[in-house]
């Protein structure tokens, strides 16, 4: 997770950033997180930000993060996973954003293999003696359903 400040200096954290194990508490340095594992919450200090920019046009403050889902089996093909975000000023009441729904996505891959018949030796046949050559035809494919997605491994 990476902080970007307007004004004055919000620490950073380097990327592929591992989120700490629950500490209690909301965060209290400028810069720091909380995740609680129990209620799926994620709560990040960005500190004291002042606004300079003092045009008429409307400012903004934005956290991008990334989220890998795990492969297990709680997280199928299609599932939908909900997320939404709330914000506070000074302990104030929270502020919640509409809930956004994101898809789980994941490769479904086949594998064929057949006997060439036109490379193989003898040709023509699917019948062999020992010391024929034997030439197969492997194709791996992924369909191109709904949330079906290419395969890579992390």
């Amino acid at each position: 997770m990476s902080f970007a400040d307007i004004a004055g200096s919000v620490p950073t954290t380097s990327l592929g950033l591992s989120i700490p194990v629950d500490t209690g508490g909301a965060p209290t340095d400028a810069g720091t997180y909380r995740y609680d594992s129990g209620t799926d919450t994620l709560e990040v200090n960005l500190g004291d930000i002042t606004n300079n920019d003092n045009d008429a046009d409307v400012e903004e403050v934005i956290i991008l993060f990334d989220a890998v889902v795990a492969n297990t089996s709680s997280n199928g093909l299609g599932d939908t996973w909900s997320n939404d975000f709330s914000v506070s000023l000074d302990g104030g009441t929270p502020i919640t954003s509409n809930t956004v729904g994101v898809a789980v996505q994941e490769p479904t891959v086949s594998v064929t293999k057949t006997v060439n018949q036109t490379l193989s030796n003898p040709t023509g046949t699917t019948t062999f003696d020992g010391g024929d050559t034997v030439v197969y035809d492997i194709v791996v494919s992924n369909s191109s359903s709904t949330h079906v997605t290419k395969a890579f491994e992390w």
